[in-house]
């Protein structure tokens, strides 16, 4: 069965590896369990307003990736390709998950980026999220947006854009919202 073969392939047959010598036949160099392809990720606003997510790898058509995330929602050790191989689905994935919801914060520079928006983005429950990506980068999603936002601001503000570009970009409603977290910053004055 097909998880027994991957167990083999991916324990029974390196502890073997370590007691004796191993042949392969040729057909059997092409590694029949690789790492995760990288997985390239672009997300982008059309002109309706919408947001547009895209998903690529190399060598990799859509459908399969769709499948390869089915499995890894349902937490599966392995995701076997159509043409046998199985690519293993596990921490480098986590890691690529946290990688892509920093990369979304740092492309919106924080402007609407709750865990209810990266819940919708990505599929995944905000408490999984939120768990996921402490342990895989060290700090917190709310962090990560407030980081996000001091660069842009900093980065805008060293352009002479104007305040109010400046706090729309950023997401803020009102003025007076944009001047409370830019006093928070120590930005803005005191009233």
């Amino acid at each position: 069965d097909e998880a027994r073969s991957y167990d083999f392939l991916t324990e029974a047959l390196p502890a073997l590896a370590e007691k004796a010598e191993v042949y392969y036949a040729d057909t059997f160099q092409k590694k029949p369990v690789q790492s995760m392809p990288q997985v390239t990720a672009g997300v982008s606003v059309s002109q309706e307003g919408l947001l547009e997510v895209t998903f690529s790898m190399e060598d990799i058509d859509f459908d399969e990736i769709l499948a390869i995330l089915k499995d890894y929602r349902e937490r599966r050790r392995y995701h076997r390709m159509k043409d046998g191989t199985f690519v293993t689905l596990g921490e480098q994935q986590l890691s690529g998950l946290a990688d892509f919801v920093a990369e979304y914060i740092a492309r919106q520079h924080g402007r609407d980026c709750s865990l209810a928006r990266l819940e919708r983005v990505t599929g995944y429950s905000r408490f999984y999220l939120s768990r996921l990506f402490r342990r895989q980068r060290g700090t917190t999603i709310g962090a990560a947006v407030a980081e996000a936002r001091r660069r842009y601001f900093a980065e805008a503000t060293a352009r002479g854009l104007k305040q109010r570009t400046i706090a729309e970009a950023l997401g803020f409603s009102s003025p007076s919202a944009f001047c409370l977290w830019k006093r928070r910053l120590g930005k803005c004055p005191a009233p």
